[in-house]
C-alpha cells in the first residue's frame, strides 16, 4: 500500500514538472511576441489606475532565470497630453515559482529609473500625487501600493519628485536611490536625496513599518541623517489616492 502511494506521489510530481516544463518553453516561444501588445497593456494599466496611460516601448526577453521585461517613456498625462508623472524605464523580472502560486505577477527584480513626480499638498494636510485621481476606498494609490508591497524588493534610482504647497516656493527634491524591503508585515524602506536650490544639502533615510504603513495602528521608526541645512524644512507627507 505505501508503495503504490509513493507511485502515485511520483507520478503527480511528474506531472506538475512535465506540466510547469511545458509552460516554461510555450513563454519562450511566446515572449517575443510581447511587444505587439502595448496598447493593450496601456489599456490595462489604465483600467486599473483609473487614467490614460502611456507607453512609449515595450521590450521583453528570455533570461537564465526566466523572463524580463523593459518598459520605456511610461507616463500618465493631463487632459492636454502632458505627462504628469513619468518613468523612464521600468525593468521587471518575474518570479516564475512565486507569480504560479499566488496566479498574478510578482517580481524578482523590479527597478525603476528616472521617475518624475509631482505632489500637491491637500487642504486637510494630506499630499496627493498629481496624476492619480482622489476619491473612493479603493484608490488608484492604494492599487499601486497593494502591488509594491507584494514585491519583496524595489529600487529607484536618478529620480526627481517635486513638493507643492500653496503660498510656497516648490520645493525640488533629487532622489539618487531608494529601496524598499518588503518581508511578510515588514517594510523598510530606505534612501539617499539632494536637496535641489535653496538651502541645498542631501540627506538619508530609512523608514520601518510592521504592518500596513497606510493604517493609523502601524508601529513605525524614522531614522534620517543629513548633510546642509535643508532637512528641517522638508514636509513629512501622509500620502492619499
Amino acid at each position: 500500500m505505501l508503495r503504490a502511494l509513493l507511485n502515485k506521489l511520483w507520478l503527480l510530481v511528474a506531472f506538475l514538472l512535465v506540466a510547469i516544463a511545458a509552460v516554461v518553453s510555450l513563454g519562450r516561444l511566446m515572449l517575443p511576441e510581447l511587444p505587439r501588445y502595448r496598447a493593450e497593456l496601456e489599456r490595462v494599466a489604465g483600467e486599473r489606475l483609473g487614467v490614460p496611460v502611456r507607453i512609449q516601448a515595450l521590450e521583453a526577453h528570455w533570461a537564465l532565470s526566466g523572463p524580463v521585461l523593459r518598459l520605456r517613456g511610461v507616463s500618465l498625462p493631463d487632459p492636454q497630453g502632458r505627462p504628469q508623472l513619468s518613468l523612464a524605464t521600468v525593468d521587471l523580472a518575474l518570479d516564475i515559482w512565486r507569480s504560479a502560486l499566488l496566479a498574478k505577477p510578482v517580481a524578482r527584480r523590479f527597478e525603476i529609473a528616472g521617475a518624475d513626480a509631482q505632489l500637491d499638498k491637500m487642504p486637510d494636510g494630506s499630499w496627493r500625487v498629481r496624476g492619480l485621481p482622489a476619491g473612493g476606498e479603493d484608490t488608484p494609490l492604494d492599487t499601486v501600493l497593494d502591488t509594491l508591497f507584494e514585491q519583496r524588493f524595489l529600487s529607484v534610482r536618478d529620480s526627481r519628485i517635486a513638493l507643492h504647497q500653496a503660498g510656497k516656493p516648490v520645493l525640488p527634491i533629487a532622489l539618487r536611490e531608494l529601496s524598499l524591503n518588503n518581508n511578510a508585515r515588514m517594510h523598510q524602506l530606505a534612501g539617499e536625496a539632494l536637496l535641489v536650490g535653496g538651502e541645498g544639502g542631501s540627506f538619508r533615510f530609512v523608514l520601518e513599518a510592521h504592518g500596513d504603513p497606510r493604517r493609523d495602528d502601524t508601529r513605525s521608526r524614522v531614522y534620517l541623517a543629513s548633510s546642509g541645512h535643508g532637512l528641517p524644512s522638508i514636509p513629512l507627507p501622509r500620502l492619499e489616492g
